[in-house]
């Protein structure tokens, strides 16, 4: 295990996430192919990702200043007692995780997220279980500021203002509330979005297909062109664009005019990181299309990924970084149930979406 630099005010946050070559290791058998097969992350690359996690938990003491400044504000007017007050980042970030950097991938670093509710009617210093979604945000919010939802049939979220209000029925069954979510990432190429993976159902009326224009088409004998298949199957790495940028002193993604990215590779460098880690480091590599599922009940947490070159099951309960792959030697009814309930979420609309129950028997890890 790599040991961080200790800058004393956040040395054990530090420490606690000193895992850049643990979780690196990660068996290559056990893996999909796109992962099993990238290179370890050298040491320039994990300095440069050490840098990356100091000063992004730096930035965090002015979020808490801001917290704290909202929170003396309501109370100077009266109404702290009178607010809901929510707490979540977009997504997350791994910083070498799975020898991965960036986002798109449906790993836990990437997609369970820190969520904080304050309730002026709720207990305090509560820990849930409860499995909620960004897809639940809206009906909640709705929901406590009392305003009817004319489109609630078509939402695939839940208000969750029973469960952060205390309700004894709402908090103490978890299970009622869903136990599984789905998690998705349709088209191959991440930001570019350049067309849809051949996972996403086609769709049933061509003149409402959402993904219009970013289909890949089929050749008149059913099959797919050739290009479609390499980048679904062997993966895409988005690189070639980014480190050309960097490396000409240009930055990537539009950023070369942002004084802030400027200035954190001006840091970096004066702290020791070499160009080369530092290029390494913001490469984001973008995985094929996959359709996942997160599922819980009775206290064992699962994720079932379907990607277009295999599959991946984890048993989160039991492997929670995610580095044991049991497909291959899981029941097979457990897998026939979990490949069932992710083709309805796929294609579901609003109340059909909510899974409420679902029948799996815990694998042991292989």
């Amino acid at each position: 295990m790599r040991r961080l630099p200790a800058w004393p005010w956040q040395q054990q946050a530090l420490r606690a996430l000193a895992c850049v070559d643990v979780i690196g290791a990660v068996p290559a058998h056990s893996q999909v192919s796109f992962i099993k097969d990238l290179p370890h992350i050298d040491d320039e690359t994990a300095d440069a990702y050490d840098f990356e996690y100091q000063t992004r938990a730096e930035t965090l003491l002015a979020v808490d200043d801001m917290i704290e400044a909202v929170v003396h504000a309501l109370e100077d007017v009266g109404q702290l007692d009178n607010t809901y007050i929510f707490y979540t980042p977009d997504n997350g970030f791994k910083l070498g995780h799975h020898r991965l950097g960036g986002k798109m991938t449906a790993y836990e670093n990437d997609i369970r997220l820190p969520f904080y509710v304050r309730s002026p009617k709720g207990p305090k210093g509560v820990k849930l279980p409860h499995l909620v979604g960004n897809v639940d945000l809206t009906p909640t919010w709705l929901d406590v500021a009392g305003v009817a939802d004319p489109h609630a049939h078509e939402r695939d979220g839940i208000s969750l203002k029973a469960i952060i209000d205390g309700d004894a029925e709402a908090v103490e069954h978890p299970d009622r509330h869903r136990v599984g979510i789905l998690v998705e990432k349709p088209v191959t190429t991440g930001i570019t979005d350049m067309h849809v993976s051949i996972l996403v159902p086609e769709a049933i009326d061509p003149s409402n297909d959402p993904f219009a224009g970013r289909r890949p088409q089929r050749l008149p004998n059913g099959s797919w062109p050739a290009q479609v298949l390499d980048t679904e199957f062997q993966g895409r790495h988005f690189n070639a664009l980014t480190e050309a940028r960097l490396k000409s002193d240009s930055f990537y993604f539009g950023y070369d005019k942002d004084a802030g990215f400027v200035r954190y590779l001006e840091l970096a460098k004066q702290n020791g990181l070499t160009r080369d880690g530092i290029v390494k480091a913001a490469n984001e590599i973008f995985p094929t299309a996959y359709y996942g599922l997160r599922t819980q009940k009775s206290g064992v947490a699962f994720k079932y990924i379907e990607y277009p070159a295999g599959h991946e099951l984890f048993n989160l309960t039991a492997d929670p970084h995610e580095l044991h792959n049991i497909y291959a030697t899981a029941p097979r009814e457990l897998i026939t149930d979990l490949a069932a309930t992710l083709a309805t979420l796929k294609v579901c609309k609003g109340e059909s979406c909510v899974v409420k129950s679902l029948s799996v028997t815990e694998p042991q890890p292989a």
